[in-house]
Formats: structure tokens, sequence, C-alpha cells
């Protein structure tokens, strides 16, 4: 062991420059950079999950939530959550004092008084049916330019007898309607003829109504095929061209058999609707159809059915006249001046306190430190632990939505976090100690070459405070990136406006420096024993 004396001219001895001991490490760890990397692991994993900690701490505000008007919602550790009155009940004169029109107080009111909530539903109510029927008019805009071809062709799905006169008015080529009223015409003669003298009957009269058949079906397919080639199908010569006029009908199936074999000639919305298939929304658009309609119909999918649309456009007359209805109804409420309610609002608002006796109070798990009010424009955090019935006297507001959070799952996550750093410390510790144990030899050079102990404790701190640094920083990058892409997953892209970037730079700064405390701290041990270590003995020792 040395002496006083040796370790007053150890003293006196010249001390390295920072600077040098800083290459001496960078060089430290270059060598023994996957020991270095295995070190930072532990102290990035640990960091990573504290940041996921902190980073649920700031998402923990709830987003707020759609509340009815002149309501607010208790959720969480209450006894009784639900939506609950954020006003009390005004009187009459009050009412008509703030500005409120007697009329509309005369409707709302009840036994001389009036819940403001009345009032703001009506409101809303009132804007809500005038967008439904501003939406329901320009869809019926639309949907009235096809809505009679695609009943039309939505008989022809059902196998509804279709007149001439109608099929020409709806598109159909006049060669098609014609020689499909000649298929009716012929299939009924055949049909008598069958009952005459049996289903298996092969008499010329049967053939020929057959031969005559296949010739009607093919020139209803084909414009080029003329009467003067019916001989081709079989026809006998004696028959003659067969009568149709305007009322003649004919089979909807028969238009279908044509439609499916021969589509391009009908719009892709009634060829779907004569067929009975589904129709995609794309389709649907590029033929009229509003977009709002089709993506109704669809779903959660891509394609819809024409005959559900057939049935919602015959429901659009009665539609919009119950809308005018219910616009006409509450028209009257915005005739009360917002600065009436403003005032009726701010003198009769409920208290927390108020809201909380309704909810049956607080539970036993419910955190008392940590209750959150949250709405559109305002965040509010109350801490009833500290400043006990008195957090509670805040004025409420209309959609405030109140969460209490559970206490145990605090004190877990808490926890979780202080063992999670304890086993990172003891692993930086152990890492550290096993490095000092390979250096033996090293630090015995350099002692005898001059080094002090400051200089080398100087050498472990500055490694472990690098690692720690860029460990931590990669901890927190990885652990809030982590945090918010499995929020979004879960939440939506809505829970990113709970997030300040001042709170963002604070965990930041909390992360980075608890990991670089908790690395010098884990080497104070491993740096003070490399110190206080002999060269003779640090020279002897084999490894």
């Amino acid at each position: 062991m040395p002496n006083e004396s040796s370790k007053a001219a150890i003293g006196r001895q010249t001390q390295l420059p920072f600077r040098r001991a800083l290459e001496i490490s960078l060089k430290s760890l270059k060598i023994r950079f996957w020991r270095s990397m295995i070190t930072a692991a532990g102290i990035f994993l640990g960091i990573a999950f504290l940041t996921v900690v902190l980073t649920q701490s700031l998402l923990q505000w709830p987003i707020p939530e759609k509340v009815d008007p002149g309501l607010v919602r208790v959720s969480g550790q209450v006894n009784g959550p639900g939506d609950y009155d954020v006003w009390t009940p005004a009187s009459i004169e009050e009412g008509i004092r703030a500005g409120i029109p007697r009329e509309v107080l005369e409707r709302v009111a009840f036994d001389g008084k009036f819940n403001l909530r009345d009032i703001v539903q009506g409101q809303v109510n009132a804007h809500r049916a005038e967008r439904k029927l501003r939406l329901l008019k320009r869809e019926w805009q639309a949907l009235s330019k096809i809505k009679d071809g695609l009943a039309f062709f939505a008989s022809v799905a059902s196998d509804a007898e279709i007149k001439v006169r109608d099929a020409l008015k709806q598109g159909v080529p006049e060669f098609t309607a014609r020689n499909l009223a000649r298929v009716a015409d012929v299939r009924k003669d055949l049909e008598k003829r069958l009952e005459i003298e049996g289903p298996n009957s092969e008499s010329k009269e049967v053939r020929a109504l057959k031969a005559e058949l296949d010739f009607y079906m093919a020139a209803a397919l084909d414009s080029k095929i003329k009467w003067s080639d019916a001989r081709k199908y079989g026809v006998p010569r004696k028959r003659k061209l067969r009568r149709v006029t305007a009322n003649s009908t004919f089979k909807g199936s028969d238009l279908a058999e044509v439609i499916r074999q021969q589509a391009d000639w009908v719009n892709p919305l009634f060829a779907s609707a004569a067929l009975d298939q589904d129709i995609s929304i794309r389709d649907a658009l590029r033929n009229g159809v509003p977009e709002t309609v089709a993506k109704r119909l669809a779903g959660q999918g891509n394609t819809f059915k024409p005959s559900a649309l057939n049935d919602l456009v015959k429901t659009y007359p009665d539609e919009i006249k119950k809308w005018e209805r219910r616009a006409k109804r509450n028209s009257i409420f915005k005739t009360v001046p917002q600065t009436a309610i403003a005032a009726i609002a701010k003198s009769h608002a409920r208290t927390l306190n108020e809201i909380l006796a309704d909810a049956k109070q607080l539970a036993k798990e419910a955190d008392k430190s940590n209750l959150m009010i949250v709405n559109k424009d305002r965040k509010i955090k109350v801490d009833f632990a500290r400043h006990g019935e008195k957090a509670g006297e805040i004025k409420l507001a209309d959609g405030d939505s109140i969460y209490v959070p559970d206490r145990n799952s605090r004190y877990r996550m808490i926890w979780l976090v202080v063992m999670s750093l304890l086993v990172c410390t003891v692993g930086i510790t152990n890492s550290m100690l096993m490095s000092v144990t390979e250096r033996f030899k090293e630090i015995g050079t350099m002692k005898c070459l001059g080094a002090l102990d400051k200089f080398i404790v100087e050498l472990f701190m500055l490694e472990s405070g690098m690692m720690g640094g860029a460990a931590s920083i990669l901890g927190w990058l990885t652990g809030f990136l982590l945090m918010l892409i499995v929020a979004v997953s879960t939440t939506g892209w809505d829970v990113i406006g709970n997030l300040e970037f001042r709170a963002v730079l604070i965990t930041f700064v909390e992360a980075v420096f608890v990991g670089m405390l908790l690395t010098i701290i884990a080497t104070i041990a491993p740096a003070k024993r490399a110190a206080d270590m002999p060269p003779a003995m640090a020279l002897r020792s084999e490894i």
C-alpha cells in the first residue's frame, strides 16, 4: 500500500487534460463495443419503459366525448356513472330578463321554471333538422333523375309483366322490346298447345312454335336479324310476323336474359338492378347516385344492391316532409339570442361537487388526486386529496366529460417503473464491475505511468456517461413512438391533440436525466474500486 510520502509525490504529478480522458474513453468503448452495447441495452430498456409510462401520463387525458347538449358525462371510478344536467332550473322571470322570448319559455316551462337544456337542445335539433333537410333535398334532386329507370329495371328483376310502351320510355331498343313481346305471345300459344297435346308432344305445330320462339329471342338480341331470316330457324313459310302494339307485354325475365347477354345499351346501375347483382360505389357514382347515399347503402363494404337503393328512393318524399315538420317545430328556438343563453348558463351552472353527489360519490378505488375534466376547449385537473371539498367548487360547462381514474393502476405502474429502474441499475453496476476486472492490467499500467485516482474515476464516469446518454435518448425515442403508435391504433388520431410540445420536452429531459443519473450512480462503486487498486496488485492480476 502506498505510504503518505508516496501519495504526496503522486499528488504533485501533472493532471492529464479532460480531452485526453475523453479520447481514452472513446477508444475503450470502441474496443469493447459489444460489451458496451450490452450495458447500454439495459439502460435503453429501462428508459424506454419509463418513457412509456411518462407518455401514457400525457395521453391519459380522455378524448372529449360527444355529450348531448345541456349534459355532462361522468365516467370511471364513480358509483353512478352517466350523464347529468349541467344547469339548475331557472324561473321564467329570469329567462325574460336575460332576453329569452316569452313564447319560447312558455313552450319549455313547467311549474313556473324551465331548464336551459331544453332550449339548447331545441337549437341543436333545429340546426340538425335544417342540415338533414338540405342533404335530403340535394340527394333527392340527383335521385329523381334515375328513380323511374331504377324502378323499371327493379321490376325486371322481379319478373313483372312489362309493356312495350314502358320499355321504350326507359331506353330499351325497339327491336328488343317488340321481339320480346312476340316471344311472350308465342310462349302463350305453345303452353296452350302443350296443354292439349301433352308436355312431351313433338307435333308439327309444337315444333313450329318452338322455332318461332328461338327466332324471336334471337331477333331480340340482334337488330340485324329480320323476318326474312325466320326460315333459317325452322319457322314455316306460312307463318307471318306477329303483330305487336304499345300495350303488348313481355316477361321481365326475358329482358333480364337479353341484358345478361348484351348489356352495352343499358346503364350499369340499371343492368345491376335488372339482374339483381351488387354494384360498386364507384360505378354507382358514375351513374348518378350521390356519394352519401352509395356509402350509406354499402356500409362497411364497397358494394350494395340496387334493389335496396330503389326501396330507399321510395322513402324520400315522406322523409323530406318529416324533416320539414321537425325544422318548423324547432325553428322557434333559433330566436333565442346566445347572450341570453350564456347569461343563464353562467348563473345556473352546477359545480363538480353537485354532479359527483348525483353520481353517488367516488368509488373506493378512485384516484382523488387526479380527476380530469375535458371539453373541446379546456382541460382541468382536480385534486381532492390536496384541496378537499374546495377542489370540487369548480363550475362545469355544457359538454364536459369528467373522468375519475383508478388509483391502483397508478400505484402498480409506479411499482413497475421503480423495479425496472432498480434492475437496470444493478445490471449497469455488474457490467461496469466486469469491465474493471477485465482491465486490471490496463489500470495498473496507467497508474504506473502516473495516472491519478481522479483520472481513473474520470475515465469510467465518461464511459458510463456516454453510454447512458446515448441509450437514454434512444430509449426515450423508442418508448415515446411505441406508446404513440399503440394509442393511435386503439383510440385514433384524436389522441394526438392531448400532447403538448412543452410536456413532451419535459418527459424527454426527465428520461435522459434519470438515465444519466442511474448510470453515474451505478458506476460509482466500480470506478472507486478501480481507483483504489494498487498498481503492483493490478499488474499481478490474471483474468
